[in-house]
């Protein structure tokens, strides 16, 4: 494990460089309607994803990589279902086509429900000292969740407007709630020191919770 990460992430100065390149990258960033949950919690995780990234944390997508090749699949049966077989002399291959589409497209929505963690944000690994500048690409890699990811889940309480951030690894688990009004300004604006407040020190605590355990 890079304990330099970590210690950057406790360190003030280096903390006030992250925050300074989050707030430059969403600075003119606003989410249109407040009132929209999908909405607020997609801005949230966009914050969540290049805090991970700036501070040197490596941001774990394999389910994207799933849901892409699964899309790309239905492309592939839509392809040859609408425009390369001909109805109705290719009755039957159309047929096999449209169920192969709807299945591979409902095939997305179980990898969300039967993911590590269903209804994750974004997820990141330490990565080690000795293999910080090496990405190893496999398609093992690509499809195969990491099993040493944590996983980050913003949720949104709509009838107390508070918004919990949580990350968990294997059982365990650290969290925070904030009202949501702290995290946004009246016309949109987020709040990028607070979240990062908030997800750095959920990140260290996870990983002090960790090493306690292990030991």
């Amino acid at each position: 494990m890079n304990g330099k990460i970590l210690n950057n992430l406790k360190n003030n100065t280096e903390r006030e460089k992250i925050k300074k390149k989050l707030y430059l990258e969403f600075e003119l960033f606003k989410v249109s309607n407040l009132y929209n949950e999908n909405d607020v919690i997609k801005s949230l995780s966009c914050v969540a994803s290049s805090l991970i990234s700036i501070s040197g944390l490596k941001e774990e997508i394999q389910i994207y990589h799933r849901k892409n090749i699964l899309m790309f699949i239905a492309v592939i049966f839509g392809l040859f279902g609408s425009v390369i077989f001909k109805f109705p002399e290719n009755k039957p291959k159309i047929l096999f086509c449209v169920i192969g589409f709807f299945i591979t497209m409902f095939g997305t929505v179980l990898v969300d429900t039967y993911s590590p963690f269903p209804g994750h944000s974004s997820s990141y690994t330490i990565p080690s000292e000795k293999n910080e500048n090496h990405s190893n690409f496999s398609l093992k890699n690509i499809w195969n969740y990491n099993k040493n990811a944590s996983y980050i889940t913003i949720k949104l309480d709509r009838p107390t407007n508070n918004i919990e951030f949580t990350i968990q690894k294997d059982d365990l688990k650290v969290a925070q709630t904030t009202y949501i009004g702290k995290l946004f300004a009246s016309d949109g604006y987020i709040n990028t020191d607070l979240v990062f407040d908030i997800i750095s020190k959920l990140i260290v605590e996870l990983h002090c919770n960790s090493d306690k355990k292990k030991n």
